[in-house]
């Protein structure tokens, strides 16, 4: 059997109308901190990098780390 695993950063953001917005990023930097990906955040909303139909994202809801495997079963 293989074996695939997978790291995904996902932010959780809030947007202007309140409503939950995730955005995933594969493969994120090991050894990730609490303050690092705030500060990441923080540029994100700050710069209006995304938006939704309800307007601009206002703040960080919640970031975490899924952490993913996937075992084939081979013939």
């Amino acid at each position: 059997m293989a074996v695939t695993k997978t790291r995904t950063l996902q932010l959780e953001f809030l947007d202007g109308g309140g409503n939950s917005v995730v955005y995933s990023l594969k493969d994120p930097k090991e050894g990730l901190d609490k303050a690092t990906v705030e500060a990441a955040a923080r540029t994100i909303v700050e710069k209006k990098v995304f938006a939704t139909a309800d307007g601009d994202l206002a703040s960080l809801k919640q970031g975490q780390i899924v952490t993913r495997s996937v075992e084939t079963i081979d013939e």
